[in-house]
Protein backbone atom coordinates (compact mmCIF):
# COMPACT_ATOMS: atom_id res chain seq x y z
CA UNK A 1 0.00 0.00 0.00
CA UNK A 2 1.52 3.30 -1.00
CA UNK A 3 -0.27 5.68 1.38
CA UNK A 4 1.47 8.83 0.18
CA UNK A 5 0.47 8.13 -3.42
CA UNK A 6 -3.16 7.48 -2.44
CA UNK A 7 -3.35 10.74 -0.51
CA UNK A 8 -1.66 12.69 -3.32
CA UNK A 9 -4.29 11.49 -5.80
CA UNK A 10 -7.15 12.12 -3.36
CA UNK A 11 -6.04 15.70 -2.80
CA UNK A 12 -5.58 16.27 -6.54
CA UNK A 13 -9.05 14.92 -7.31
CA UNK A 14 -10.61 16.95 -4.49
CA UNK A 15 -9.03 20.14 -5.80
CA UNK A 16 -10.07 19.46 -9.39
CA UNK A 17 -13.63 18.48 -8.48
CA UNK A 18 -13.97 20.97 -5.66
CA UNK A 19 -15.83 18.27 -3.75
CA UNK A 20 -15.36 15.70 -1.04
CA UNK A 21 -13.28 12.67 -1.95
CA UNK A 22 -13.65 9.05 -0.97
CA UNK A 23 -11.03 6.43 -1.61
CA UNK A 24 -12.41 2.98 -2.44
CA UNK A 25 -9.59 0.47 -2.18
CA UNK A 26 -10.32 -2.91 -3.77
CA UNK A 27 -7.72 -5.65 -3.42
CA UNK A 28 -7.30 -9.42 -3.57
CA UNK A 29 -6.70 -10.71 -0.06
CA UNK A 30 -3.79 -13.05 -0.63
CA UNK A 31 -3.21 -15.74 2.00
CA UNK A 32 0.06 -15.97 3.89
CA UNK A 33 2.62 -13.57 5.31
CA UNK A 34 2.53 -11.01 2.50
CA UNK A 35 -1.26 -10.83 2.68
CA UNK A 36 -1.13 -10.35 6.44
CA UNK A 37 1.37 -7.50 6.08
CA UNK A 38 -0.82 -5.84 3.48
CA UNK A 39 -3.96 -6.18 5.65
CA UNK A 40 -2.06 -4.52 8.52
CA UNK A 41 -1.00 -1.64 6.23
CA UNK A 42 -4.58 -1.14 5.06
CA UNK A 43 -5.86 -1.13 8.65
CA UNK A 44 -3.17 1.36 9.72
CA UNK A 45 -3.96 3.65 6.81
CA UNK A 46 -7.70 3.47 7.53
CA UNK A 47 -7.07 4.43 11.16
CA UNK A 48 -4.95 7.44 10.18
CA UNK A 49 -7.09 8.95 7.41
CA UNK A 50 -9.04 11.93 8.67
CA UNK A 51 -12.73 12.58 8.15
CA UNK A 52 -12.05 14.93 5.25
CA UNK A 53 -11.17 11.92 3.08
CA UNK A 54 -13.45 8.92 3.30
CA UNK A 55 -11.72 5.56 3.02
CA UNK A 56 -13.23 2.15 2.44
CA UNK A 57 -11.24 -1.02 1.81
CA UNK A 58 -12.90 -4.11 0.38
CA UNK A 59 -11.43 -7.35 -0.85
CA UNK A 60 -12.39 -8.99 -4.10
CA UNK A 61 -13.45 -11.94 -1.95
CA UNK A 62 -15.91 -9.74 -0.04
CA UNK A 63 -17.22 -8.24 -3.29
CA UNK A 64 -17.73 -11.71 -4.76
CA UNK A 65 -19.58 -12.88 -1.63
CA UNK A 66 -21.82 -9.80 -1.80
CA UNK A 67 -22.57 -10.44 -5.49
CA UNK A 68 -23.57 -14.01 -4.66
CA UNK A 69 -26.13 -12.70 -2.16
CA UNK A 70 -27.67 -10.26 -4.65
CA UNK A 71 -30.79 -11.47 -6.43
CA UNK A 72 -30.72 -11.26 -10.18
CA UNK A 73 -26.95 -11.52 -10.69
CA UNK A 74 -26.25 -13.72 -13.69
CA UNK A 75 -25.49 -17.25 -12.42
CA UNK A 76 -23.19 -17.94 -15.37
CA UNK A 77 -21.09 -14.89 -14.56
CA UNK A 78 -20.89 -15.88 -10.90
CA UNK A 79 -19.74 -19.36 -11.91
CA UNK A 80 -17.12 -17.84 -14.21
CA UNK A 81 -15.80 -15.67 -11.36
CA UNK A 82 -15.86 -18.59 -8.92
CA UNK A 83 -13.98 -20.97 -11.19
CA UNK A 84 -11.46 -18.38 -12.36
CA UNK A 85 -10.70 -16.48 -9.14
CA UNK A 86 -12.42 -18.03 -6.12
CA UNK A 87 -12.36 -21.80 -6.49
CA UNK A 88 -10.44 -22.04 -3.18
CA UNK A 89 -12.64 -19.54 -1.28
CA UNK A 90 -14.67 -21.30 1.45
CA UNK A 91 -18.39 -21.25 0.76
CA UNK A 92 -18.04 -20.36 -2.91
Amino acid sequence: LHAAQLLKHAVGIARAAEAAVEIRYLYYDWPGRHGAVHREEVARFAALVGPEIGFDATTYQQLYAALRREPGVDAGYLEYLRSRYFADVPGS
